[in-house]
């Protein structure tokens, strides 16, 4: 399937970059991604037609394990496709052109997945890095720290929603192809969904090391939720729900994160002052409750939901 006889000549990892005007940021994420102390990797940018001087910035690298793609912009989900079609390795794993990987990362990666075959999703934790200050999210395991399988993800997920993200994930090739990669023209959730989906098939490995450094002040995120755009991963579990796709044993723990998801994208839209997607909300099978607290936040002061975000996180 990947074109090579000798599985031996493969790299074990290769490094998913979509990169779309990034160009402050693309050379330190890439330098951060070489200085790993695992060496078995590969590397593949794929440029979503940037406009700024992202290509030229990433074309500066050179390093032999590097590939750059460059594309017509068609949207991050084109872009990681693109890379899981051209990967040799038997590993994805992500990471946004603007966040950075501890040197330890991928040897994190290459631990869990050695000890623990078979898994459908790998993932470390991570640190937050916003108004240039670093935060911690609230992690499985909490202090005492965690290495192995978790068992119902949707819970692990509710209680940090943290568990995993698009630079941290790490999934096996074979089964991206098989749940055919990223939903391609959505602009919000499509990575959860695929964390999700592929959990669902094969369960979730994880452990509270911090690895990485999701980067909140980078150009383009602030725009985010301004689309009124309903996250993927919402739709797709209501419908799950409806059609009664989710099983039983993780029904519960599904509902709990599906509410979860709601209430953290509620207070998000309303901050952003995104009223429309906040209405839209209400759209999806929900609870009263939760239907009530879309209707008051539209009266609530916008200072007030800044306590959504310190239950969520803490300052180093």
């Amino acid at each position: 399937m990947i074109g090579l006889t000798d599985k031996e000549q493969c790299p074990f990892f290769t490094v998913v970059i979509p990169l779309y005007n990034k160009g402050v940021h693309i050379v330190p994420t890439l330098m951060s991604v070489l200085a790993q102390s695992f060496r078995n990797f590969e590397v593949i940018v794929v440029d979503d037609g940037s406009t700024d001087d992202s290509l030229e910035k990433v074309q500066s690298v050179v390093d032999e394990r590097i590939k750059v793609i460059h594309q017509n912009n068609q949207g991050v989900s084109v872009a990681r496709n693109r890379g899981i079609q051209e990967a040799k390795g038997e590993y994805i794993a992500f990471l946004d052109a603007d966040d950075f990987w501890y040197e330890w990362h991928l040897d994190e990666l290459h631990r869990l997945t050695s000890n623990f075959r078979g898994y459908g999703v790998y993932s470390v934790a991570h640190e937050i890095c916003r108004d240039k200050k670093l935060f911690t999210p609230r992690t499985w395991g909490g202090e005492s720290g965690f290495c192995g399988v978790v068992d119902n993800f949707y819970a692990a997920f509710s209680e940090s929603l943290s568990l995993v993200n698009s630079t941290t994930a790490c999934l096996p090739r074979d089964l991206l192809l098989e749940i055919k990669g990223f939903p391609e023209g959505i602009k919000k959730g499509e990575d959860v969904y695929v964390w999700l989906k592929a959990a669902s098939l094969k369960g979730l490995v994880y452990s509270s090391k911090i690895c990485a450094r999701y980067n909140q002040d980078a150009q383009s995120r602030s725009n985010l939720n301004l689309s009124d755009e309903i996250p993927f991963y919402l739709v797709w579990l209501n419908k799950s729900f409806i059609r009664e796709e989710v099983p039983t044993h993780l029904k519960n723990s599904a509902k709990k994160f599906f509410e979860a998801g709601i209430f953290y994208n509620a207070a998000g839209f309303r901050l952003d002052g995104n009223l429309k997607a906040l209405s839209k909300l209400k759209e999806l099978n929900i609870p009263l409750r939760l239907r009530f607290f879309i209707t008051i936040l539209k009266f609530l002061p916008k200072g007030l939901l800044s306590l959504a975000k310190k239950y969520r996180h803490k300052e180093k």
